[in-house]
């Protein structure tokens, strides 16, 4: 669904598995490898996979019969389980099965991604408020981790591909906020961003940014120390030029003095001398030039 209005039914993959049907917590009496399953095929909608293939993926060390058996089992449950209860439905052609989801069915990890992608496609043109607010909805409901409490193979590869989809969504929105001087929404997905990796020294330095457009200077310098700091103690390096630069810039000026762009004869400072030079000219465009320098 992509209107403003929830949906008659809400899957929730990050975190614990919850169903909601109108506002109202669906309970599911399945559990053990049948809830696994059942998870598998929500992550993986509509895509057909072969029953020897999840057979095998979800009990491996046992015989090819009880093997069989057990998968039978678990979608039979399924089918008599869930699908009454909520409007997803096993599909069987040949020897693939699939999970097919209804249009009133709003499953977290699709919003998220279908979001991402709507705000994308949109760029600077169309309907981008509703797409902001359909994405910022998206990502309210994506803190906790992916398909939580699950460890095996294939959960851990689907946790670090929405992992990356939440982190470009993030990125994406902090950048679009920055732009549209809504710089403490920025700063707020900046933060979302780095406490989920704090290595990111892209976000660092347009978190440094995003500071100084608000008029927090003091603010920039620390998050810089921060940055400066960590990548010291746990890795052994510094942090990136441009990130250095920008640093020194700050701390040498204050936010009026800022307003100056570089001297031309330092090759180093002239690879960022753009970005000085757009703050000549306005905030706002230091904001761009700083993430078009970066991307």
């Amino acid at each position: 669904m992509t209107g403003g209005g929830a949906a008659p039914v809400s899957i929730a993959l990050f975190g614990p598995l919850i169903v909601r049907k109108d506002g109202m917590p669906v309970t599911l009496p399945i559990t053990g490898h049948t809830l696994e399953l059942l998870k598998f095929f929500l992550t993986n909608a509509r895509k057909p996979y072969r029953r020897d293939y999840l057979s095998e993926l979800f009990w491996p060390d046992t015989s090819a019969k009880r093997k069989h058996s057990a998968l039978n089992t678990a979608i039979w449950r399924i089918r008599s389980q869930v699908s009454n209860r909520v409007d997803v439905h096993l599909l069987s052609e040949s020897d693939c099965t699939s999970l097919e989801i209804g249009p009133e069915v709003e499953v977290d990890s699709v919003e998220l991604a279908n979001a991402l992608a709507e705000l994308q496609s949109c760029g600077h043109a169309g309907p981008q408020a509703e797409a902001e607010s359909r994405l910022a909805r998206a990502l309210e409901t994506s803190d906790q981790p992916f398909l939580d409490g699950l460890n095996s193979e294939w959960a851990l590869s689907a946790r670090q591909k929405f992992s990356e989809i939440k982190a470009r969504a993030l990125a994406l929105m902090m950048r679009r906020c920055g732009e549209s001087h809504r710089y403490d929404q920025a700063i707020d997905y900046g933060l979302r961003l780095l406490e989920a990796d704090p290595y990111r020294e892209d976000t660092h330095c347009e978190m440094m940014c995003l500071y100084v457009l608000s008029g927090r200077r003091a603010h920039a310098v620390r998050q810089y120390h921060r940055c400066a700091e960590l990548l010291q103690d746990e890795l052994g390096v510094e942090p990136m030029p441009e990130m250095q630069l920008l640093h020194q810039h700050i701390t040498e000026s204050g936010e009026e003095a800022g307003m100056t762009a570089l001297a031309p004869e330092d090759s180093d400072r002239r690879s960022v001398a753009p970005l000085f030079a757009a703050l000549a000219r306005s905030r706002t465009d230091v904001y761009s030039a700083l993430c078009q320098q970066l991307s």
